[in-house]
C-alpha cells in the first residue's frame, strides 16, 4: 500500500488518533510499545508518524469524540483536516 501510494504522488504519513482520557486510563507506555511502537520500529518506512494518542488538546474534550477511542466529524476536522494541512 505505501508502495502504491508513493508510485501516485500521495504523501504517506502514519498516525495514531486521540483518544479520550477515559480510554487512555487502559493503557500505559509499556502496553503501547508491546502492541504498536515495537512493530513500527521494525519496518523500514520513510513516513512520518505523528501520535496524538495522548495529546492533551483533544483527551478531555467528549465534543470530539463519537466514543472514548473515535473521533466524531468535528474532531477529525480539528486534528486531521486543519493539522495536516500545514501551515
Amino acid at each position: 500500500m505505501l508502495e502504491y501510494c508513493k508510485e501516485q504522488g500521495y504523501q504517506v504519513i502514519l498516525t495514531m488518533e486521540p483518544v479520550h482520557q477515559t480510554y487512555q486510563e487502559h493503557f500505559d507506555e509499556d502496553v503501547m510499545n508491546r502492541l504498536v511502537f515495537q512493530y513500527l520500529d521494525t519496518l523500514e518506512i520513510d513516513a512520518p508518524f505523528l501520535n496524538y494518542m495522548n495529546d492533551p488538546r483533544f483527551a478531555d474534550n467528549k465534543g470530539l469524540f463519537l466514543d472514548s477511542d473515535h473521533l466524531n466529524s468535528e474532531g477529525r476536522k480539528k486534528i486531521f483536516l486543519d493539522r495536516l494541512r500545514g501551515p
